[in-house]
């Protein structure tokens, strides 16, 4: 049985996440500023290339928080190494600890 090809969005989450990063930001400037500064002689892309700009202010936020999820979070940890979840369950466990002490 063959292996199926990756799909863009599944090479994308194995990259750092300052990959995913810049490819927002990017985005987010081609929506913003390049696309409504084209000049075309059609009608219909002088009126919906500028919406592109609204649309691209409105969701904009939404992009760089989704596409910035840590690679680590959603790969299987090397040897040696604690996941995020790890990471926070021990912080959790000190947290715990000060809290204890402090009601000592």
């Amino acid at each position: 049985m063959s292996r199926r090809n990756p799909s863009p969005g599944e090479i994308l989450v194995q990259l750092p996440w300052q990959v995913s990063a810049t490819l927002a930001l990017l985005s987010f400037a081609v929506l913003r500023w390049v696309l409504p500064a084209v000049e075309s002689d059609n009608t219909f892309f002088n009126a919906f290339l500028p919406a592109l700009a609204i649309i691209a202010q409105e969701i904009g936020g939404l992009g760089p928080m989704i596409s910035t999820v840590p690679s680590e979070a959603t790969t299987r940890p090397s040897a040696g190494k604690r996941t995020i979840v790890e990471d926070l369950r021990a912080a959790l466990e000190q947290v715990e600890e000060i809290e204890a002490d402090l009601k000592k």
